[in-house]
C-alpha cells in the first residue's frame, strides 16, 4: 500500500470534498482509498489504517465514524509509524481521543481557522513594523 512514490492516505466521505481530494491527491502520486458508504466503513478503515499514512474524514454522519478505540488496535500493527487524521466534516467524524494515542495528530477544521487566525495575526503585526521602518527612513530621507 505505502509502497509508491506517494503517501497512503484514507479517504472517508464520497461527497463533492472526498473526491476532489482524491482526486488532488492521485495528481500528486498518493494512493488511496476512498470509503464512501456506512456498510464498509467500520471494517476498511481499521483494515487500511495499518498501512495508512493520513486519514481524511468528510462524511455526512450525525456522529463520530472512527474511534480511538479502532485506532488504538490498528497502531498495535503500525510499530511506531505516525498517522495524520484531518476531520473537515460537521459535526466531526473523528474521535478526539485519536490525538491521545502515540504517533496520531488529529487536526480538525477548529484547528485550522487557529492556524488561519495566527497567521493573520502575525503579518498584521509585521505590516506594523514594516509600516514603522518606512515610516523612518521617510523621515531621515526627508530630514536629509
Amino acid at each position: 500500500m505505502a509502497e509508491g512514490k506517494g503517501k497512503y492516505s484514507i479517504i472517508m466521505g464520497a461527497g463533492k470534498v472526498g473526491w476532489n481530494l482524491a482526486r488532488e491527491l492521485l495528481d500528486k502520486g498518493n494512493e488511496i482509498t476512498l470509503i464512501e458508504n456506512e456498510r464498509n466503513r467500520y471494517l476498511t478503515v481499521e483494515q487500511e489504517l495499518e498501512h495508512a499514512d493520513v486519514v481524511v474524514a468528510s462524511t455526512g454522519s450525525q456522529g463520530l465514524v472512527l474511534s480511538a478505540e479502532q485506532v488504538g488496535r490498528a497502531m498495535r500493527e503500525r510499530r511506531g509509524r505516525p498517522v495524520f487524521f484531518i476531520d473537515i466534516a460537521v459535526p466531526r467524524d473523528l474521535d478526539p481521543a485519536i490525538n491521545d494515542l502515540e504517533g496520531c495528530y488529529r487536526y480538525d477544521i477548529d484547528d485550522l481557522e487557529r492556524d488561519v487566525a495566527d497567521s493573520v495575526a502575525g503579518r498584521r503585526e509585521e505590516a506594523v513594523r514594516a509600516e514603522a521602518m518606512v515610516c523612518g527612513e521617510a523621515d531621515t530621507f526627508r530630514a536629509g
